[in-house]
């Protein structure tokens, strides 16, 4: 599924270990949950006890999620983990962790809630105002161009500087 509720984790806060661990572990421990960075909660489900996750695109940047968490938990969201990847729990922001070496995890307490995930990259903004810089400068550069062609006398309709040979010089 595109998204999971865990209420097993593991800690493993260096980056060559914790993938080590992911590739490494087997099919018994799969349902731990490798992840980064402490999540701020202390899961406190049953063994065997899951929830639910229902992943749902709104676009090609955002996305929700439905949970329903039997205790505090981590829903993994099966997305490429990125730091300008921005999480609300119930409307309420909330931390995008890295789990499972490159995957989207949101902590949420017990109970029933609605994540939405949102992709900014402050980068985009700064990168449409550059293009249309260049963009507006090209076209005054192309019309500056084009009126100096307009007004600037061809060399046959130019005033001659010199006398031409054999005329009067008066």
């Amino acid at each position: 599924p595109r998204a999971s509720v865990f209420t097993d984790l593991t800690i493993v806060p260096e980056e060559d270990r914790a993938l080590e661990t992911v590739l490494e572990r087997d099919t018994d421990s799969a349902d731990v949950l490798v992840l980064q960075r402490d999540p701020g909660i202390r899961p406190s489900g049953r063994p065997g006890e899951t929830g639910t996750a229902h992943y749902q695109p709104l676009g090609t940047q955002d996305a929700q999620v439905i949970v329903r968490a039997p205790a505090a938990s981590v829903v993994l969201v099966r997305n490429a983990y990125d730091r300008h990847w921005q999480a609300t729990v119930d409307g309420r922001p909330s931390t995008v962790l890295r789990a499972e070496y490159m995957l989207q995890a949101i902590p949420v307490p017990r109970g029933d809630h609605t994540i939405v995930l949102r992709y900014r990259d402050p980068w985009i903004v700064g990168g449409l105002v550059g293009s249309a810089a260049s963009l507006i400068a090209m076209i005054g550069a192309a019309t500056a161009f084009r009126f100096r062609r307009r007004w600037v006398p061809s060399r046959d309709q130019r005033l001659p500087l010199e006398p031409q040979s054999g005329e009067d010089q008066a």
